[in-house]
């Protein structure tokens, strides 16, 4: 199970009213979720640590999987009002 999918099945456990639907969010394969937990974990380290590591293909990696996901993003339906 990928990390935003059990985050939606806890929200969807406790009765959250923002665990709507899973076709109103953006999946990612489990291999992005951990470039970006890499990412994450290297920033704190930075931050809290100052152990700054600053790879390039990492960045790299991060800023392609953000675009995939503006582009995912801006494919969901969004409701009209």
């Amino acid at each position: 199970m990928m990390m935003a999918d059990s985050a939606f099945a806890a929200l969807a456990s406790e009765g959250s009213s923002a665990a709507a639907a899973p076709s109103d969010t953006v999946t990612l394969p489990p291999a992005q979720w951990r470039v970006l937990d890499s990412a994450h974990a290297k920033r704190n380290r930075a931050e809290y640590e100052g152990d700054v590591d600053v790879d390039e293909a990492l960045v790299v990696a991060v800023i392609r999987i953000g675009r995939e996901i503006e582009i995912r993003i801006k494919l969901l339906p969004f409701p009209t009002v």
